[in-house]
């Protein structure tokens, strides 16, 4: 048995032991192997909060390729940060957080295979009832950069026709999964306290991260990294974005290698 597999389970059991009866019945916790204990604690915290607060969890999943956790990290992050108040307030009925799909099958084996976008969890029922929300993303924005400046106006409105209309999917299938119909000073306060508790501080199970495509910020984090500048062009709407790596970008962990 390997030695982080090892300490993992020892970790999950400890944190297990501590959960009440009707969390280890919403989740499979006596056949949990989770990749850390730290990530077991995460999700079981989360899933406490938004049952003591009758509301469900809003589970934003981390991919398992590394190219995938930074096109995922910039639509969200496109979403999170630009979004309007009609495609954010829904997001203020949720407790949200982030996590890889082996992770949820270790709590919630329900939840199946594959890589969808989202994963509405309702906490009300016993074994936990699971909704995947999914849709494709854009594969790419121009990722050159404009000689003129009518060239740099053209490329800069394409970027942002694509990202509003990622943001739209992303947003009506949590509108559409919460049947969410709320207008109005209702609608408005709700998009306040997602932008407060979602965009104005971490989001557990990632962090916030800008680049324009000349290194990357990690903020709270003493993590950056360079590249040469002129490489890339990334659009304003996608700078600021979620960070799901461990190390740097486009860097695979021993665990994300392994995972299943």
């Amino acid at each position: 048995m390997k030695r982080r597999a090892f300490l993992a389970g020892a970790g999950a059991a400890a944190i297990t032991a501590t959960w009440p009866g009707w969390l280890e019945r919403a989740f499979a916790a006596s056949t949990c192997k989770p990749r850390t204990a730290e990530a077991l604690q995460r999700l079981g915290e989360a899933y406490r909060r938004a049952r003591g607060a009758a509301r469900p969890l809003l589970v934003l999943v981390v991919p398992k390729a590394a190219e995938d956790k930074y096109r995922r990290g910039r639509a969200f992050g496109a979403w999170l940060n630009h979004g309007t108040d009609a495609q954010l307030a829904a997001l203020g009925l949720c407790e949200v957080v982030c996590a890889t799909m082996a992770e949820l099958r270790c709590l919630i084996p329900s939840v199946g295979t594959g890589e969808p976008l989202m994963i509405l969890v309702e906490p009300a029922s016993v074994p936990a009832m699971v909704r995947r929300l999914d849709a494709p993303l854009v594969d790419s924005f121009p990722d050159h950069d404009p000689s003129t400046r009518d060239e740099r106006l053209a490329a800069a409105a394409q970027a942002d026709a694509l990202i509003d209309e990622q943001t739209i999917v992303i947003a009506d299938l949590l509108n559409d999964a919460l049947r969410f119909r709320m207008a109005g000073a209702e609608l408005a306060a709700l998009a306040k306290k997602a932008r407060a508790t979602l965009v104005k501080t971490r989001i557990p199970g990632s962090h916030w991260a800008t680049s324009a495509g000349c290194g990357t910020y990690v903020e709270e984090m003493a993590v950056n990294s360079a590249v040469g500048c002129g490489m890339g062009h990334v659009p304003e709407k996608s700078r600021r974005f979620l960070y799901f790596y461990a190390h740097g970008p486009y860097e695979l962990t021993e665990e994300d290698r392994s995972e299943d």
